[in-house]
């Protein structure tokens, strides 16, 4: 799935698209209406601390990055909203919104907008565990490429360093993740007791 831009009476609408083989070929489903785009020019280069990415759990940074970037923009943070003339980011649920309306941010090659960024974190939480398990370099490179495909398709400063650590940090919390679950698989073992 993308993002794709559609002119309408002179104005930018985004769309939530896949493609789809037909009998003619391949054609593009529109799956879900994303709202207005809005083009904001960049005040200031992104603010990024690389002590923060070391020290957050993948999740948070990216987080953290989609703040950055649109501070970047000139967003100013309040407790659970950002904003930026009349367009709002929700913190939380990732919606954005200009004058009360559904919107997405035009930005480097990409658009911020909700579903990309869920997206961007579904991979991250959950997408990255169906992986087939390959030599670490075979999986580590996956991720990278996935990490960077997600970062531009969502608006994202693309910074190869940045997708390393971020690889390593992912294969770092699927590695607690599964012992952890080993640890909880030997302690129910260990529980199990007769009468």
């Amino acid at each position: 799935m993308f993002v794709r831009v559609k002119k309408r009476k002179g104005k930018n609408y985004a769309y939530l698209v896949k493609n789809e083989w037909t009998s003619r070929g391949t054609r593009q489903k529109v799956i879900k209406y994303l709202g207005g785009v809005v083009g904001i020019e960049k005040k200031n280069p992104a603010n990024f601390n690389v002590d923060e990415l070391i020290k957050s759990n993948a999740e948070e940074f990216i987080k953290k990055t989609i703040q950055n970037e649109l501070k970047s923009l000139g967003f100013t943070d309040e407790k659970n909203t950002m904003r930026f003339g009349g367009v709002e980011y929700n913190k939380r649920t990732y919606e954005i919104k200009k004058d009360g309306k559904r919107a997405v941010i035009k930005n480097n090659e990409g658009f911020i907008c909700e579903d990309t960024i869920k997206d961007l974190l579904k991979f991250v939480k959950k997408d990255y565990k169906t992986l087939k398990k390959g030599t670490k370099t075979e999986t580590k490179n996956f991720i990278i490429k996935n990490l960077a495909n997600k970062f531009l398709e969502a608006g994202l400063p693309a910074n190869e360093n940045y997708f390393i650590i971020l690889a390593d940090k992912i294969l770092s919390e699927r590695k607690q993740e599964e012992e952890d679950k080993k640890e909880e698989e030997k302690d129910d073992e260990n529980e199990e007791f007769y009468y």
